[in-house]
């Protein structure tokens, strides 16, 4: 199985296309998952970006469950969406 995926991961543009999409009021909503990588002493996160109305990812970051990281998500999207403002309605702390 591995190796498909090795093979088929080789063969998959690297440069994402990006369509065009007219101008709007854009609402993201933000959301985050996580799962181990190797063992369970090693935890990721992986914090996503939706727009709420195509569902579609704006933005990502993988990292841990923390401020800094809710802050590099918030960076990317400042960078692609040259926004400097943003409303933080919550982060959540277990």
């Amino acid at each position: 199985m591995q190796r498909y995926v090795n093979a088929r991961a080789f063969v998959v543009k690297k440069q994402v296309e990006v369509s065009f999409k007219p101008k709007k009021r854009l609402n993201v909503q933000m959301d985050e998952l996580w799962s181990f990588v190797d063992n369970k002493g090693n935890q990721q996160w992986v914090w996503l970006a939706l727009d709420a109305q195509t569902r579609e990812i704006v933005g990502v970051h993988i990292g841990d469950r923390s401020a800094v990281s809710e802050e590099c998500l918030m960076a990317i999207l400042r960078t692609v969406f040259k926004q400097p403002k943003y409303h933080k309605t919550r982060l959540k702390e277990d």
